[in-house]
């Protein structure tokens, strides 16, 4: 390694690049220490945005600051050129992103359909190989995929040992906001697989549904709900990500911490949530310690009949299948 003095000029290549801080760091072509730099120290000759693009070959003139950190100043090209400069600093993160090299420990591929009722699909990847199956629960930021949505994603084993996807990111939506996924094509050109066209020798019907204990109506406990801001979340029994619930989407009233509830899935505005929540036991009481602070307004009201049999009022529908006449004086 040469001996480094203040001052003296050296060659190298840009490691790392950190646009939204706007900083980076050199690698010097004598082996010592690595350089900092700043992005107020890259020589662009225009009053564009300053970044490097880890890869690039510059030249800098070696300092040492105060705390003794080995500095690159009056960053240029290797042939002492000025270097690019960019519109802003979206455009410089698209191209530093756009050229670093592919992670070996990242596995690529395309969505090749996904049921969003039965909150499950496939991937085929994209080195090659067998279909890879996924359930929604594994899907992050919850977004619904589309049939033909590039995904990242890793693999694990579920409870039975299958191998799986999991951690799908999106890279198509990327987070947007969208609609629902396309309805899957019509099973004609191939056998069927759980009512769907899929091969049933490459995903027996008996995978998915040993995996996910069937699918259809689903149960969970209510992780909270809060009834002033109309929402809440429900850990499913089954695993995976807490799913979003809205009050519209509850039948009788807020939910509880902790009450055991079923519920339907369904993707309303791009990410999947419960709909059609019902109670499935009786979970604690309303306005308990569970929910301590939040309103407690009163269920619908409902009248009996003579057999002490709850009968709905034509304008609440179904409501009355949560009551039970030991309970009616509370609720009048």
């Amino acid at each position: 390694m040469a001996n480094r003095a203040p001052g003296s000029q050296f060659t190298g290549t840009c490691k790392f690049w950190n646009a939204v801080k706007g900083y980076g760091f050199l690698i010097a072509d004598d082996g010592g220490q690595e350089l900092f730099v700043s992005q107020h120290d890259l020589v662009t000759g225009n009053e564009g945005f300053r970044a490097l693009v880890a890869g690039t070959r510059v030249k800098c003139t070696y300092t040492i600051a105060e705390n003794g950190k080995a500095i690159g100043k009056n960053v240029t090209g290797a042939n002492g050129k000025p270097l690019k400069s960019y519109k802003d600093m979206y455009t410089a993160k698209r191209e530093i992103e756009s050229a670093k090299p592919a992670d070996p420990n990242k596995l690529y591929g395309t969505i090749k359909w996904f049921n969003a009722p039965k909150s499950f699909g496939f991937i085929v990847p994209q080195a090659g190989g067998e279909d890879i199956f996924f359930h929604f629960s594994e899907c992050l930021k919850a977004i619904v995929p589309k049939e033909g949505d590039a995904v990242e994603y890793a693999l694990k084993e579920d409870k039975t040992g299958k191998t799986i996807a999991s951690k799908v990111k999106n890279k198509t939506q990327k987070g947007a906001k969208g609609a629902a996924p396309p309805n899957v094509a019509p099973a004609t050109a191939v056998p069927q697989y759980m009512g769907y066209a899929q091969p049933v020798a490459a995903y027996p019907a008996a995978f998915a549904a040993t995996a996910y204990g069937g699918f259809g109506k689903k149960s969970g406990v209510v992780k909270f709900f809060d009834e002033e801001k109309g929402y809440g979340f429900i850990v499913p029994n089954h695993g995976g990500r807490d799913i979003h619930v809205h009050k519209s989407n509850v039948m009788g009233g807020q939910l509880v911490k902790d009450e055991a509830v079923e519920y339907d899935e369904a993707a309303i505005n791009g990410k999947m949530q419960a709909t059609a929540v019902t109670r499935v036991t009786s979970g604690p009481k309303r306005g308990g310690d569970a929910q301590a602070g939040h309103s407690a307004a009163k269920r619908p009201r409902v009248v009996y009949d003579a057999a002490q049999q709850a009968v709905a009022q034509p304008a609440y529908g179904a409501e009355y299948q949560y009551f039970d006449s030991s309970a009616a004086a509370r609720y009048y």
